[in-house]
């Protein structure tokens, strides 16, 4: 297990110069593309890139707490330090094939047994880990052109020449095209954070926005393709959230959650009734887009409509498959995350009698 889990999520490189996205975010190369920006700039005035940072470092502690508590089980084992009460309990945990409490104190909201709990993990540094190196080269970019342009503008002092505020960065430069929702260890505040980096370029308040959804299916998906599509899935999670670009910068695409008690018909794009013996389902991307909030909210359920018209069922999304613990804060269940919006032929009262629910993570008890 040592082995196969990285001592960070990024790799410091003793070359002399900013190797990683902290390092180079905290040192004078940010604080002068900063300070050389006019106006917003979806690069370097991006949130996403600071929540990024506070998410590696939390996976980070995580690691750090992981690979201490190994090492010190296998000095244990060797009878060259006390066997305590705490690595009593990890040992005691490998058997009974759980995550150590231990590291649980220090992890996101998990219910997964230790192997799919352990490969998980793998695969979200994976994703956060090719998500700071795109961050990093495009601030690198940036800072190369920035630099470029300052000599040109010292070598030729031309009014009209460019300056290094000139060219804007594509926000797709540092960012994926789908982000993987279920990989972050606070995903609320991810979803907090794209609302704030919308109003900031708006001009707009946080509290004066909300999300719209748009399940974006795809009608030419057919049911022998569903297998192929589920293994891509899980195994090129990486592949999936970084193929192609997010041009547009409006909201996100998220990917990778689950609906336990329904299904998600492609081709008409509403929820249905679960097939037989079928407890929880892939469901497809999710477009999140923010929006000014209006008097009349576009997501609000027709209850009153005919048969041939939708209904809307706000739909509630938790991290993990146990929904019965309740925050005494909010009154909402501790994983709760967010709602989103499904069209559906069905009233609201059907699917919340069923417990219809987006989750994170299935139950692999």
């Amino acid at each position: 297990m040592m082995k196969r889990v990285p001592l960070s999520v990024e790799k410091e490189e003793c070359t002399g110069m900013p190797s990683t996205l902290k390092s180079i975010m905290s040192s004078p190369i940010w604080d002068s593309l900063y300070k050389s920006i006019d106006g917003y700039d979806p690069l370097i005035h991006c949130v996403l890139l600071t929540f990024l940072n506070q998410e590696i470092e939390r996976f980070n502690k995580l690691l750090i707490v992981i690979h201490e508590s190994l090492k010190n089980l296998q000095l244990s084992i060797k009878g060259e330090i006390m066997l305590t009460q705490e690595l009593e309990e990890i040992y005691d945990s490998f058997l009974k094939m759980r995550v150590p409490k231990l590291w649980q104190k220090s992890a996101y909201k998990s219910c997964k047994p230790l192997s799919f709990w352990v490969n998980d993990l793998i695969q979200r540094l994976n994703f956060f880990n090719t998500w700071a190196k795109m961050a990093y080269t495009a601030i690198h970019h940036r800072y190369m052109r920035f630099i470029t342009a300052w000599k040109h503008s010292v070598s030729s002092p031309n009014p009209k020449s460019q300056s290094p505020t000139d060219e804007k960065s594509n926000f797709s430069e540092g960012f994926p095209a789908r982000y993987w929702l279920p990989a972050f260890f606070f995903p609320q505040a991810f979803l907090t954070t794209v609302l704030q980096d919308y109003g900031r370029s708006q001009g707009l308040s946080i509290d004066a926005l909300t999300f719209t959804h748009d399940v974006l299916s795809d009608p030419a998906d057919t049911k022998e393709k569903e297998l192929s599509l589920i293994i891509q899935k899980k195994l090129n999670i990486v592949r999936r959230a970084f193929k192609g670009t997010d041009s547009k910068h409006i909201g996100v695409h998220v990917f990778g959650l689950f609906i336990e008690g329904a299904r998600w018909n492609h081709e008409q794009r509403i929820l249905e009734d679960s097939l037989p013996y079928e407890i929880c389902c892939d469901f497809p991307e999710i477009h999140f887009l923010p929006t000014k909030i209006s008097a009349k909210s576009p997501n609000a359920s027709n209850q009153t409509g005919s048969e041939s018209e939708l209904y809307t069922f706000e739909c509630p999304v938790y991290q993990t498959p146990e929904r019965s613990r309740t925050s005494p804060e909010t009154g909402f269940p501790s994983n709760f995350l967010t709602s989103v919006y499904l069209s559906t032929k069905k009233p609201p009262s059907h699917w919340i009698t069923m417990q219809v629910a987006l989750l994170c993570e299935r139950d692999e008890k």
